[in-house]
């Protein structure tokens, strides 16, 4: 079955924007991550 939405976007890598990136890329979605504070986009990253 095709995906509504193959491709969404998360504003903000917070405590739960980064548990909801992780959810969506394992469910087979295409993620765009925004986030404007460097320190939290690292560690959204894993860094």
């Amino acid at each position: 079955m095709a995906q509504r939405f193959p491709t969404v976007a998360v504003f903000g890598l917070g405590t739960t924007g980064c548990h909801l990136v992780d959810a969506l890329v394992r469910g087979g979605r295409r993620v765009i991550a925004v986030e404007r504070d460097e320190a939290a986009l690292r560690r959204g990253r894993g860094g």
